[in-house]
C-alpha cells in the first residue's frame, strides 16, 4: 500500500457536510481506509471522533467519565498505563481490535496550565500517552494505529495521512492551527 498525503481544511469539510464535529470526517475515512469494525480509542474523550460514522464494536478508554457525543459499546474508566497492565495481566480480554485511536489531550504547547506538571502525573503525557497507546495495540495485535497529533511521528509504516487546518475565530490560531491524522499498519 502506497502512502497517501492530503491536506484538509475545517471549513471545506463543513462547507460540503455542515458537519458540526469535522474531525469526525476525517476519522471516518480513516477508519473506512483500515475497514474497521472495532475501534478501541484510549484517549475516548466525549466521543466527537464518531459522530460523523460509529464503528461497529466501539471502545473507549479514558480516566474521566465525560459527558459522551457518542456513547461508547464498551467504556473503562482508567488511564492507558492502567489499560495497559490489565491486557498484559489478562484481566481485560478483547477479541481482534481492528484500530487503536490516539488523540493525546494537551500537545498544543502554546497553552499553559498552571498545575499542567501535577495533571501530568495524572494522565501522562502526551508522549507516554502515545507510548503506552501503541503498546495497547501491539497488546491486542491490532492492525492499524489511528494518532491525531501536531507533528509527524514514526510509529510504524504510515498508510494515510490527513494535514487538517482548523480554525477558531475567537483565538490567535496562525501557525498553531495544523495537526495530522496519521493511519499507521502495524503489521
Amino acid at each position: 500500500m502506497s502512502l497517501v498525503y492530503e491536506i484538509v481544511d475545517q471549513r471545506d469539510i463543513q462547507k460540503k457536510t455542515k458537519a458540526r464535529y469535522p474531525s469526525a470526517v476525517v476519522v471516518a475515512k480513516l477508519l473506512k481506509i483500515a475497514n474497521a469494525k472495532t475501534v478501541l480509542d484510549v484517549t475516548y474523550g466525549r466521543g466527537r471522533f464518531y459522530k460523523w460514522e460509529k464503528p461497529q464494536t466501539l471502545i473507549g478508554v479514558d480516566p474521566k467519565l465525560w459527558k459522551w457525543i457518542v456513547e461508547p459499546d464498551i467504556f473503562y474508566q482508567m488511564t492507558v498505563f492502567r489499560f495497559c497492565r490489565e491486557i498484559a495481566e489478562e484481566n481485560i480480554k478483547l477479541n481482534q481490535v481492528d484500530v487503536v485511536v490516539i488523540d493525546p489531550p494537551a500537545w498544543n504547547y502554546g497553552i499553559r496550565y498552571n498545575k499542567r506538571d501535577e495533571y501530568a502525573y495524572i494522565i501522562g503525557t502526551p508522549q507516554t500517552i502515545i507510548e503506552q497507546g501503541l503498546k495497547a495495540a501491539r497488546l491486542l495485535n491490532s492492525r492499524y494505529l489511528l494518532l491525531h497529533f501536531n507533528k509527524m511521528l514514526d510509529l510504524g509504516e504510515k498508510v494515510y495521512i490527513i494535514q487538517f487546518r482548523w480554525f477558531a475565530h475567537y483565538l490567535y490560531t496562525e501557525n498553531k492551527n495544523k495537526s495530522y491524522y496519521i493511519l499507521y499498519k502495524l503489521h
